[in-house]
């Protein structure tokens, strides 16, 4: 198959050949330097769709000239949240809030393999189709496809969502903990600004404990009540060959009830209480924290 390179791989070659023959190699210019860091590295790509056309999984595949082989680990593409300084990578291994999606359920399925050079994507098959199909007949009957394709779209929905709170919970406390230091280089009297911080981080903490547990009894081994974390896990058991069992639901539907229940206060504690502490902050001449703009008007 064709190979694929960089404009500064190209170069590089091409230096490379002008060495052997004795001739000189001249400097590219600044320009071309920059543009050649600018560039994105070449892929290729093997796209996995579903019967309806959905997007399954975009596999990526090598693109040095030759044949090569690309398996599929028959898994969804991962509906968890992705942090701004995650690396740039396809798969990941963390379970809870990671990059691995759900197993895919028996059907029919396509593969498609195209490149994209410079952020253009271009088709370079026909989709192929496959069969998923069971390794061997289990003990029990198995759900229907469809009840196992519903139950897992309701999965990743928690995924999605709970692997979000998660990582706004975590932003949220570094916040407060920024302004806890902020506070102790503030110019003027702040009030009661303290004591209402102290409130903020406590309701944070008895979030976490509602999805990771208590870090008390986390620490020496002690069982605790239940959590989110603990119940989605529980829920994704039943992406399995059989589907979901009535434990499984009753997982699934308890850790999404306890999840809206917890997200409108994370919300409104990321999104209203830390900005208004912040101001506060700004106006009593304490220091910016990490992302924090002073806007035309308010400086003081």
């Amino acid at each position: 198959a064709e190979g694929y390179t960089t404009k500064e791989a190209e170069r590089k070659k091409h230096e490379k050949e002008l060495e052997k023959k004795g001739e000189p190699v001249t400097f590219p210019g600044w320009d071309a330097i920059e543009e050649e860091m600018a560039q994105e590295k070449p892929k290729v790509w093997l796209t996995v769709r579903d019967e309806a056309g959905n997007v399954v999984r975009k596999i990526q595949g090598p693109t040095k000239k030759g044949f090569h082989r690309v398996a599929w680990d028959l898994r969804h593409a991962s509906k968890s949240a992705i942090r701004l300084d995650q690396p740039r990578r396809e798969e990941g291994q963390r379970f809870f809030g990671g990059d691995r999606g759900l197993l895919a359920t028996p059907g029919t399925y396509t593969v498609t393999l195209s490149k994209e050079i410079d952020g253009v994507e271009t088709t370079l098959s026909e989709p192929i189709a496959f069969e998923v199909v069971p390794l061997r007949k289990g003990a029990l009957e198995p759900k229907p496809v469809d009840v196992m394709a519903a139950y897992r779209e309701r999965v990743e929905d928690l995924q999605r969502e709970t692997s979000a709170l998660d990582y706004l919970l975590e932003t949220s406390k570094k916040k407060i903990r920024a302004l806890e230091t902020a506070v102790t280089r503030a110019e003027r009297d702040l009030g009661d600004l303290p004591d209402r911080l102290n409130q903020l981080e406590r309701e944070l903490r008895e979030i976490d404990q509602a999805v990771n547990g208590s870090p008390a009894k986390r620490e020496v081994g002690e069982k605790t009540a239940p959590t989110i974390r603990q119940r989605m896990r529980v829920a994704f058991e039943g992406i399995s060959f059989y589907g979901p069992t009535p434990l499984h639901q009753r997982s699934l539907e308890i850790a999404t009830a306890e999840l809206n229940q917890h997200k409108p206060r994370l919300l409104k504690i990321a999104q209203e209480d830390i900005p208004e502490l912040e101001k506060a902050l700004l106006e009593a001449g304490a220091p910016l924290i990490e992302g924090q703009m002073v806007l035309p008007g308010e400086e003081h």
